[in-house]
């Protein structure tokens, strides 16, 4: 497992899905494929914990919708409800 923070912002909880580090003439950038098998991400703003196959997040970035879509869009989108824990 990894353990990640998501930021709610627009109604949307984006989190990392990769490891950054950097020094001062580059930054580096690592998959946790074949490291990790599952995020969980813990969003501060909804107080909750996610979990999420690694080989289902996308490469980068990852995002988890709490509100409905402004064109009402739905078609791929990865609701929080259905990646939230039990309390």
């Amino acid at each position: 497992m990894q353990c990640k923070t998501g930021r709610l912002y627009n109604g949307v909880i984006r989190f990392n899905t990769v490891s950054i580090r950097s020094n001062t003439r580059r930054t580096f950038r690592r998959s946790y494929l074949g490291d990790a098998d599952v995020f969980l991400i813990y969003c501060p703003e909804t107080d909750r914990v996610y979990a999420v196959d690694v080989e289902e997040a996308a490469s980068g970035k990852g995002a988890f919708r709490m509100a409905h879509t402004a064109n009402s869009q739905a078609k791929g989108v990865r609701w929080a409800a259905e990646y939230e824990l039990p309390a």
